[in-house]
């Protein structure tokens, strides 16, 4: 989200959304892009960090397993990506919701503190964020634990879900500032 609020902040999105008549094709390959450097960048960290701070992890962690979860939270995330972008794009400050949730996302989703210390409600509301889900499956593939494909799964089912709804808020968010003719401008 932040690279496609970087590209609003820059003024290149309208020339991108009004370049071709089916833009899909451009925004896929942008984010492959996005999603191949990440990967790059996560396995380089992950190597060094279980390097310096336990190099007998790799000997005790399903690598298989860790690695498709590598190939899954990139493409999972995309979709919640592109529904925070969405959002963003309709805002005056495009960086406002994803500054927040970078710093929220963690506290709330299990990276700091297990779900299981939130009320039950609060529970529910996050269970629907793939980041949930990814810490979830990590703790798993690391703890050794067997349903760790349940885990990948339902990953890729809630990022499938999050593609969806990031779609249609974007085109609706689009047709709406067609409309009003703020395409070109930041916000409503």
């Amino acid at each position: 989200s932040e690279a496609l609020a970087w590209d609003r902040f820059e003024g290149t999105t309208p020339f991108v959304l009004t370049s071709a008549k089916v833009a899909l094709p451009l925004w896929f390959g942008r984010i492959i892009a996005l999603v191949t450097i990440s990967l790059v960048s996560d396995a380089v960290t992950l190597f060094i960090t279980m390097l310096v701070v336990s190099p007998s992890a790799f000997f005790v962690i399903n690598m298989s397993a860790l690695m498709l979860l590598f190939l899954i939270v990139p493409v999972a995330s995309t979709g919640f990506g592109i529904a925070i972008a969405a959002i963003s794009m309709m805002m005056n400050d495009v960086y406002t919701i994803s500054n927040a949730l970078s710093a929220i996302l963690p506290i709330v989703c299990g990276v700091i503190a297990p779900i299981s210390v939130f009320p039950k409600m609060m529970q529910y509301v996050l269970y629907v964020i793939p980041v949930t889900h990814v810490t979830q499956a990590s703790r798993s593939i690391v703890d050794g634990s067997v349903n760790v494909g349940v885990s990948l799964l339902v990953i890729l089912v809630v990022g499938a879900l999050w593609a969806i709804v990031g779609v249609i808020i974007w085109n609706v968010g689009v047709a709406v500032q067609q409309r009003k003719g703020t395409l070109t401008t930041i916000g409503f």
